[in-house]
């Protein structure tokens, strides 16, 4: 069995003794005294058999071992944050010592290990809610674009010092710093960097938002380079501290309590020299959430210091499926990059590995770097946007990089041919067309058998019609404020959560007929004929106009604002109606011959069914 097979084997020994954030404890204190035993400074005071020679005094040789390395100026502080030796019983720990030494012996990958053991045990949760480890993949990703060479390099968000120790390996001449939350995690981050040689490296313990631990006076210290992988949705116990910053670092605008990632993102940019360069991965949400979020966005748009946006696949981190996205920030734009953004999907750039795990290949990401170091557009891949046509501050690469093909439900594989689309006339339907959001049922609101209002659910509409007979019916307080919900004859209504965008037509005035939150009401205008425009928008062109401005992690949604901005064809009414009335007749026609076939189709079937003699045998009920 190999060495690495082995170790595995030891770590699964002690699954019913330890949990995983203790098993990784014990295994990076084993993992250290390994690498001191053989260090060539420190292979004289450090001897691992020295700890494993009394074993009813392994745990007080181990501590004493450990006071030693704590004199290490890089291991200072760090071993009473480690608590797996007042869990582990002597004679299991003096096994596991036995075993690893004998496993691990004259190793040179006990960082290696260590990473390999913490990412197959899970992501590594600390006491101060540090949740949150960067995959190697993202590691990689952000150093191949940063590509630092010399200078300060700076994590706010260190984690397990995945980042520190990924910036080393790309430049030894960097000097790393470093803060981690959680003093657990940040104890095992040192030990990390330690185990990778890196002794030099700069890490402190503390709140990054409200006790930034590296200050000049009023304000933080900056570094040449920032890389931030903030936990994703990070909501803030209070923005009142942010509000009254001492070190001035939320000059684009204070962040809400739900905006955790935009406070992340200010403190990144503060810590960021005059002509430095920084990175900050985020989830969909945060690019493109409205209110104070969009405020903030464009803020920092009108600052031109954005250079890139990289849309990267969904399930690249262990504990989400979320797809996240990097914000390349660069204070020092050349010329000829000033004014405008590069936006990049990268989202299908992605390599499988066993149990479904994704990461970046080295070719993706040299093709993303590559992309982002020429500035160079490729269709469906890479486009420039001008600052001052960015919407809402809206920085979601999908929103300016539209694929020209894409499956569509109902319709297959879809291409779309923008300049043959170009030269149709359109108007927006905003100007023909009136618009009233669906009623949010909560639990107060009881389905009943005998309730006063039905409510439609995207249940209720299948291929294209209303089926009034599974509408729910719902007890609802308050009916004063149901008005507005309320269905007319000719109202079309639109879907706006989920892959698949359906509609239907309200045929007849239904009494307390109300539209669910899943919907969007359309109330059409003198210009624009009912039929004309389910049609239309349940063509190819508009549901690949309308899936292509999804937006969402959990479920896709259509926003008001997306639906009333679709360009739709510009006819006189007249033409509309001529157009609706001859598809309805043909329709007709189909449907027609369509049950025909169906009745020829029972008869063969009853012909074949005589021949084998069981013609008698059975009888349809229905």
């Amino acid at each position: 069995m190999s060495n690495e097979k082995s170790l595995w084997t030891l770590l699964d020994n002690v699954r019913d003794i330890l949990i995983p954030e203790d098993t990784i404890e014990l295994l990076a204190i084993s993992s250290l005294l390994g690498y001191l035993d053989q260090h060539p400074v420190y292979s004289e005071s450090f001897n691992f058999k020295s700890v494993l020679k009394d074993s009813s005094k392994v745990k007080m040789n181990l501590r004493s071992m450990l006071e030693k390395a704590e004199e290490i100026p890089a291991l200072k502080g760090v071993f009473p944050e480690l608590k797996v030796l007042g869990k582990i019983k002597s004679a299991e720990l003096s096994k596991f010592l036995y075993d690893f030494s004998s496993i691990t012996n004259n190793s040179t990958h006990y960082g290696e290990w260590l990473d390999q053991a913490q990412q197959s045990l899970g992501h590594f949760r600390g006491r101060g809610g540090a949740e949150h480890t960067s995959p190697k993949t993202i590691n990689k990703i952000a150093l191949s674009m940063l590509d630092p060479r010399n200078g300060s390099f700076y994590d706010g968000v260190a984690g397990l010092g995945g980042g520190l120790v990924e910036a080393k390996k790309h430049s030894d001449a960097l000097k790393v710093y470093g803060q981690e939350i959680d003093p657990r995690t940040c104890a095992l981050s040192k030990i990390r960097m330690f185990l990778y040689g890196i002794e030099d490296a700069d890490l402190r313990q503390g709140n990054v938002l409200t006790a930034p631990a590296f200050v000049e006076g009023n304000h933080v210290q900056q570094f040449d380079f920032v890389f931030m992988d903030a936990p994703f949705g990070a909501l803030l116990q209070t923005n009142e501290a942010l509000a009254n910053d001492p070190y001035q670092r939320f000059v684009y605008g204070v962040p809400s309590k739900r905006s955790g990632d935009l406070a992340f993102i200010s403190h990144a940019l503060a810590s960021l020299k005059e002509k430095g360069k920084g990175i900050v991965v985020v989830i969909d949400g945060t690019l493109y959430r409205g209110g104070a979020d969009a405020a903030i966005r464009k803020n920092i748009i009108s600052s031109d210091i954005i250079e890139a946006v990289v849309s990267l696949p969904a399930r690249l981190y262990e504990n989400t499926v979320l797809p996240v996205n990097i914000i390349y920030f660069n204070r020092e734009k050349s010329p000829n990059r000033r004014g405008k953004i590069l936006f990049v999907n990268a989202a299908d750039n992605f390599t499988e590995e066993q149990r479904q795990k994704r990461v970046l290949s080295y070719d993706a990401i040299q093709q993303i770097t590559e992309t982002v170091k020429s500035g160079q557009e490729k269709k469906d891949f890479s486009k420039w946007i001008l600052n001052e046509d960015i919407k809402d501050g809206n920085l979601l690469p999908s929103r300016y990089l539209v694929a020209s093909e894409m499956y569509i439900a109902g319709h297959g594989h879809v291409k779309i041919f923008q300049d043959k689309l170009n030269n149709v006339k359109t108007a927006a339907l905003k100007e023909k067309a009136d618009f009233f959001t669906g009623f949010n049922v909560v639990s107060k609101n009881k389905e009943s058998a005998e309730g006063k209002y039905r409510i439609i659910k995207i249940s209720d509409v299948q291929d294209g019609k209303l089926l009034l007979d599974t509408i729910s019916r719902y007890d609802i307080e308050n009916n004063a404020r149901v008005e507005k919900y309320k269905l007319e004859k000719g109202d079309v209504i639109l879907s706006i959560r989920g892959q698949a965008l359906k509609t239907a037509i309200i045929l007849e005035d239904e009494e307390n007929l109300l539209l669910s939150q899943n919907f969007i009401g359309i109330r059409c205008g003198k210009q624009l004929h009912p039929e004309f425009l389910k049609t239309y928008l349940e063509s190819p062109v508009a549901q690949f106009l309308l899936a292509s401005k999804l937006s969402g992690t959990t479920v896709p949604t259509l926003s008001r604002k997306d639906i009333k901005e679709l360009e739709i064809p510009y006819l006189p009414l007249s033409e509309q109606q001529a157009a609706v009335e001859a598809f309805k007749s043909k329709t007709t026609l189909i449907e027609l011959k369509l049950e025909e076939l169906q009745q020829e189709l029972k008869k063969a079937k009853s012909h074949v069914y005589e021949q084998m003699g069981i013609g008698e045998a059975f009888e349809l009920t229905d």
